[in-house]
């Protein structure tokens, strides 16, 4: 982490934990580094880098993810429109316990284990979409 970024990190992983994303742990076998994103508005992203880990173990899973000129299509002729933000989206999905050992991450504080789904992951996307696809249903 860029010494420039440590109070953005500090302040996020804050975040984070008091918000109960992210719980300390004292050991874990494995852990990922983190990657930091700066967003648009200043902010910053946390996420784990699983690709040399985790991600390569992962059996995958699939789901079919939208395709946006398909969405556009179904959207023509409509006449009532909705807008969903999910602020950290995959962060709203619990994950179960025994994955969360799987989940560690090494900052510069210390070991944290995600109880949510983390940026990361690549299962995440698929994931994701199956929930919203099925909380949506129904909905025109």
């Amino acid at each position: 982490v860029p010494y420039a970024a440590l109070e953005l990190v500090d302040q996020e992983l804050n975040r984070l934990q008091q918000a109960g994303v992210i719980q300390p742990v004292n050991y874990s076998a494995r852990a990922a580094p983190i990657v930091v994103i700066r967003k648009p508005n200043g902010t910053i992203r946390i996420c784990a880098d699983f690709s040399t880990g985790l991600n390569a173990a992962l059996d995958e899973y699939q789901y079919p993810l939208p395709v946006p000129e398909d969405l556009f299509a179904k959207l023509n002729g409509g006449t009532c429109f909705a807008k969903i933000d999910f602020s950290d989206a995959y962060l709203q999905v619990e994950v179960d316990d025994d994955s969360r050992e799987l989940l560690t991450i090494n900052t510069y504080r210390g070991l944290f284990q995600y109880t949510r789904l983390p940026f990361g992951i690549k299962t995440a996307p698929a994931i994701f979409q199956q929930i919203m696809d099925t909380m949506l249903t129904g909905i025109p």
